[in-house]
């Protein structure tokens, strides 16, 4: 080639490069997304790194409009050209400013500006624990506090009262500042009354509540009632070596039989005791079976608690005949009557096989007191019940709760009856107003003497 043709050559090459063009990258800002109290996600998207390779890029942000890295920034390593990154440390309700960025070395682009809000603090979510070491005039409860709404708990405590959702408008008692669990003991309470308590816990947005737990304090007699020193009829545990004695010879008095006796000496599973079969008889009619059971009541009234086998009434019996032809008879004794009440939880069940009594469970009791006139007659009985709480969970589970007003008592029905209640190791046997309010499927038994509520229990799903 010609040198002068070579030189023009060589000149236009070098007018052609000199004439490239230099390019920042170009990068777009995503969108900002999962904002909270203190962080948000954002990123960006590279789509050219310019005239050269990109060496950094990553977020900028800031409380004031178009930020640049010189602010606060998040670098991302990665080579991606798409990137998220995650913002924390944020404040609380505050509006930020943020930008994509990518540098080369030509130097640093922005992507659009966007903008977003950190949530404002919420109130503190907080969880009542359970009520125990309940008193007459006295409890203890505590609460954790799950969340404090990101923000710093002022105050956190427990309020109560006898209505539904108490506040600290009611009765309250502080635990301090600070997120830490807490426990409170709470004193000079109301005897024999229903109360709600909750936790609480209050940040700078205000007072947030747990959910409600209800108790009741314990019993307390009023000094003013007349005492009857022989009320109420109780039984006593035998001592270990009269009850042995006392099984050995039901036992020997009875050798077909595979129950015993409880701590009480009454007629009782326990376990099944090992004893031989009857011998085989045949087909036994149901008044053979019925006799044969009245001969062992009558040969057992201390462990039956039937003194007179006349007093019994036949609520149930069953028939049946096993493959090798032995016959057996079931037969269910209704509850005792006394004083033209019914003794509750007194049924007495006995299984008869090839006439002899195999098991006897359940007793009646031989000697039970009435007073010759009670402290609270029906009407006086269900006053007391006023303003009182009955709970119970509807049949998806839920916990509900229904507080008694004078309508629903004008919808009962009283009976007198006996409650067995045991204590330690006693049986009282309790003479009570069983009131059943029929409009919200609830039975109440209260002491005729005292005024106590001995139980309440819920007959059907009130949902």
């Amino acid at each position: 080639m010609p040198m002068k043709a070579l030189r023009y050559y060589i000149f236009l090459l070098l007018a052609l490069s000199g004439c490239e063009k230099q390019e920042l990258p170009r990068i777009i800002t995503a969108e900002i997304s999962s904002i909270n109290q203190t962080s948000a996600i954002c990123g960006g998207y590279i789509i050219s790194e310019g005239s050269s390779e990109v060496i950094s890029k990553g977020i900028c942000y800031s409380t004031s409009t178009d930020p640049t890295i010189q602010e606060d920034s998040i670098t991302i390593d990665s080579g991606v050209r798409n990137f998220t990154t995650t913002l924390t440390g944020l404040e609380l309700n505050t509006t930020y400013y943020v930008r994509a960025y990518a540098t080369n070395s030509l130097g640093t682009s922005y992507g659009k500006t966007k903008s977003f809000t950190t949530d404002p603090p919420y109130l503190p979510d907080v969880r009542t624990n359970e009520v125990s070491s309940i008193t007459k005039t006295g409890i203890t409860c505590g609460g954790v506090i799950t969340s404090d709404g990101a923000a710093q708990i002022t105050d956190r405590g427990l309020c109560w009262g006898t209505s539904e959702n108490p506040t600290m408008s009611d009765n309250f008692i502080s635990a301090g500042t600070g997120s830490d669990p807490f426990l409170i003991s709470i004193t000079g309470l109301e005897p024999n009354t229903d109360y709600f308590i909750r936790a609480y816990a209050t940040n700078t947005i205000g007072t947030g509540y747990g959910v409600y737990k209800l108790f009741s304090t314990q019993f307390e007699v009023d000094p003013d009632l007349p005492v009857d020193p022989c009320y109420p009829t109780t039984i006593y545990k035998l001592d270990p070596i009269t009850l042995s004695q006392k099984r050995a010879t039901y036992a020997e008095r009875n050798r077909y039989m595979r129950t015993t006796l409880d701590e009480f000496g009454f007629c009782a599973v326990s376990g099944l005791v090992e004893a031989e079969s009857p011998p085989f008889l045949g087909d036994i009619s149901q008044d053979q079976a019925m006799d044969t059971v009245i001969s062992f009541i009558s040969e057992n009234p201390s462990e039956t608690g039937i003194n007179n086998p006349d007093d019994i009434n036949f609520r149930k019996s069953s028939k049946r005949i096993l493959n090798d032809g032995s016959i057996e008879w079931d037969f269910d004794i209704s509850d005792q009557q006394a004083n033209n009440s019914t003794v509750l939880i007194t049924e007495i069940s006995i299984h008869v096989r090839n006439g002899e009594v195999r098991s006897c469970v359940g007793n009646w009791y031989p000697e039970i007191y009435f007073p010759a006139s009670f402290n609270f007659d029906q009407e006086a009985a269900k006053s007391l019940l006023i303003g009182r709480v009955l709970e119970y969970y509807s049949s998806s589970g839920q916990y509900n709760f229904k507080i008694i007003s004078l309508n629903d008592l004008s919808q009962s029905t009283v009976n007198l009856s006996v409650l067995p209640i045991y204590i330690n190791d006693t049986i009282e046997l309790h003479v009570a107003w069983q009131i059943h309010l029929d409009n919200m499927w609830y039975i109440i038994y209260i002491d005729v003497m005292t005024g106590e509520i001995l139980r309440k229990n819920i007959t059907v799903d009130l949902d």
